[in-house]
Parts: structure tokens; sequence; C-alpha cells
């Protein structure tokens, strides 16, 4: 039997010390009929040497430069040069199961999407938290996302694959220039147009933690507050455009994000940035009501926390990052 193409798509910028490891994961799967697409990002370091490195050897790997856009923009342009039947997002410091595409197009059959579980790899190369779930098939969407959310499957690209026919058919892109939780929209405007989800049960994708990654350095940033003010604006504009979708999860999570940027804002002692005052009216007007709709008492928790003891609650995540490592 034939194997469809599945394109396997990472943004490159900065990440000679992890990328060799990366590539030989995926050099090594075992479902061979993959593209493999280096988009580096404009890296000033040797991560583009090492990218040609490994497409002089395999031919399914191919790179394409850009001038520094950042991880949306280049994910976009890996969209764009695809031509598999599926995709797959990695990021270059993270590495996967050598089973890692075989098992999630064993499992996607006729589903839109497929899910496996990841493991975070502590900076000193032990093993950390796990997230996975047992095997599923699932048709209730809604209900279904809360769930996927409350685990975090929603929060990143990894760790799915996607069938390319509804990208492409619904035009379904990362929002350039946005390096904030760029993936969030993406993540949930692909959820519109699926009917079937699936999760293989198997954790087959390892997420490595590093104190120079991208959001280990925007957490602490003004600027990332102000970012994350421009793409709680972005959300609301995209609730608009798809207001018959109306789900309790898109709630729950603007709910969270907006209370998530008081909480950075107060840890950096910048209470006084711009649309401080939009975002605490939406919060206090909103709060009881998406407490109602949440079904999950930890969700609900989380809220509380942050809307109530936002001083205990950060001394709790900060305990939580020290015990990760």
């Amino acid at each position: 039997m034939q194997q469809n193409l599945i394109s396997v798509i990472l943004p490159i910028y900065n990440v000679e010390d992890y990328l060799d490891r990366c590539l030989l994961s995926l050099q090594n799967q075992t479902y061979a009929n993959c593209e493999f697409l280096l988009i580096d990002d404009g890296s000033t370091d040797r991560s583009l040497e090492t990218c040609f490195r490994f497409a002089e050897k395999d031919h399914r790997f191919i790179v394409i430069h850009q001038e520094n856009q950042g991880p949306s923009s280049a994910r976009n342009n890996g969209i764009k040069n695809s031509r598999g039947a599926y995709i797959a997002f990695v990021d270059p410091d993270d590495y996967v199961e050598t089973t890692y595409i075989e098992t999630l197009y064993r499992v996607i059959g006729d589903a839109d999407i497929a899910f496996c579980g990841s493991q975070k790899v502590n900076r000193s190369g032990t093993f950390g938290l796990k997230n996975n779930s047992s095997y599923k098939v699932s048709y209730d969407m809604e209900a279904n996302y809360n769930i996927w959310m409350t685990k975090g499957y929603l929060s990143a690209p990894f760790c799915k694959l996607f069938d390319a026919k509804i990208i492409r058919k619904n035009n379904i892109f990362f929002i350039a220039g946005l390096d904030t939780l760029e993936d969030f929209i993406f993540l949930r405007e692909y959820m519109l147009y699926t009917k079937k989800i699936v999760h293989c049960g198997e954790i087959l994708y390892f997420q490595q933690l590093r104190d120079s990654s991208l959001t280990g350095l925007r957490a602490n940033s003004k600027i990332h507050i102000s970012k994350r003010v421009f793409f709680w604006n972005k959300m609301l504009e995209w609730e608009k455009m798809h207001v018959e979708n109306k789900w309790t999860y898109v709630e729950v999570a603007k709910l969270l994000i907006a209370l998530n940027i008081l909480l950075a804002a107060k840890r950096l002692n910048y209470e006084n940035f711009k649309g401080r005052e939009v975002i605490s009216s939406y919060i206090d007007e909103n709060i009881w009501s998406v407490l109602f709709k949440a079904k999950n008492n930890y969700i609900r928790i989380k809220i509380l926390g942050f809307y109530f003891f936002p001083s205990l609650w950060l001394s709790i995540k900060k305990a939580l990052n020290i015990i990760k490592g």
C-alpha cells in the first residue's frame, strides 16, 4: 500500500546546540515517505549550516532560508511550500520518538487530527512532567475541546498530525509577526473544521526546556506583555468572525489570558500598561459567567487563584517552575 507524503515543518532560529538531535530523530523515522521543511528564520549561529549538512545526505530535508520574521512567518512559509497530504510541526530544540509519524498516521484514519502525548526534558537532561492521555476517539467537539485545553493540547502545534486539505482549503495560517501565543488562534481556527479527533495514547514527543528559549525570555519582558495585549485583541477579532461557534473553551481561554496578562504585569511592577483598563473591565464583567460555564474544577481553581490571590498564585507558579527544573 502506497504511503501518503507527510510534511514536517520546523521553524529554526539559533538552535545549533539542539538541532542535530532533533534532525536525527526525524531522519530515523520508521515512516519513510516524509519531507522535512527546515525553515531557517535568519539564524546567526551554525543552525543553517547544520540544515544544509542534513540536506546534502538526505533528499527529504528541504532547506528554506528567510530573513528573520519570527516563528509564525517561518511556519507559514513551510505550509506554503508543503506538498504532503498531512502536516506535522516540530520545534527544532525538541525531539521525537522514531515512531512519531508512523503512529500518528496509523491512528488518524478518517479523523481530522491526531494527537500524541509529550514529556518535558529538563535543562539537566532528565525527564520532567508528562502530558498524556489514553487512546481516545471523539466526535463531541465542544466537550472534548474543554478536555484538550485543560490538558494543554491546544497550546502548541506539535504533538499533532493535521489534515493538509483542511489547512489549504480554509487558508489557515499563523498570525505573522506574533511570537506570543501565536499558535492559539491557528489551532482554534483549525478546530472549527474538525469532526473527529483521535489520541494515540502514547508519549512520542519530547519538549526541551532551556533558559534561552523564546518562551523563557519573553515571559519576563514588558514587551511580551504588550504583545500579549495585542494577541488578546486579535482573539476578540477572531471571535467576532466566528460568533456562531462561541464555545465555552474559547471564553475560558480568553479569560485566562487576560488574567495572565495582569499577573505578568504585577510580577514586573508594570501595572500601567496600555490596555489595562479594558482588560480589567472585561475580567470583572465576565469572570462569574465563565466560572459557571467551566466544567473542569482545575480550571475553576486556576481562575479563582489568578483573580483573588495573585501574589499567592505567583509563588505557587515559581515553586512549580523550580520543581520542573
